[in-house]
């Protein structure tokens, strides 16, 4: 499974720029762990995120629950952290996604979080591009049905006998 997307990734001459940079993401992810489905998604929308001139902020999140860790855990000094993914071009109003409670992330960390936030994102607006044109397309069937209406078996086309 490995070689098939790793092939994939080297053949890739598209938008999300050079075959370089989306292969040195990919391997990125990959050599922390990630399969490569997640790898090369990743590393995809990483390319786009600077196609797409989106941005991600990084903020101290006060309010965080860090319910999860132990007496001990909690007791030490943490940083916790709040990633906003925005669009640059239509300024810091467009928020496209974001995540809070990020616990002590490493600068990897960060990158996964950056490029799944980009990746969701990018899931939310092909899901509304193909529910607009799926509208569309309804829309335009029901214009033209009505413009043809064939009038029912029950609007008079059968007579009664008297």
């Amino acid at each position: 499974m490995r070689v098939r997307y790793y092939k994939v990734c080297l053949k890739m001459r598209t938008k999300w720029g050079t075959n370089r940079a989306v292969k040195s993401a990919y391997d990125a992810f990959r050599k922390r762990g990630h399969p490569a489905r997640v790898a090369l998604a990743w590393a995809r929308a990483e390319c786009e995120q600077g196609i797409r001139s989106w941005a991600v902020e990084w903020s101290h999140d006060p309010g965080a629950d860090l319910s999860f860790m132990t007496t001990r855990e909690r007791a030490k000094e943490h940083e916790v952290l709040c990633a906003v993914l925005y669009d640059q071009a239509q300024g810091r109003q467009a928020v496209l996604n974001s995540l809070c409670g990020i616990v002590d992330p490493d600068r990897g960390y960060a990158r996964e979080v950056e490029a799944e936030l980009v990746d969701n994102a990018l899931h939310e607006q092909a899901a509304a591009t193909a529910e607009r044109q799926r509208a569309g397309v309804r829309a335009a069937y029901e214009k033209r049905r009505v413009a043809r209406r064939q009038p029912t078996l029950f609007e008079g086309t059968i007579r009664r006998r008297r």
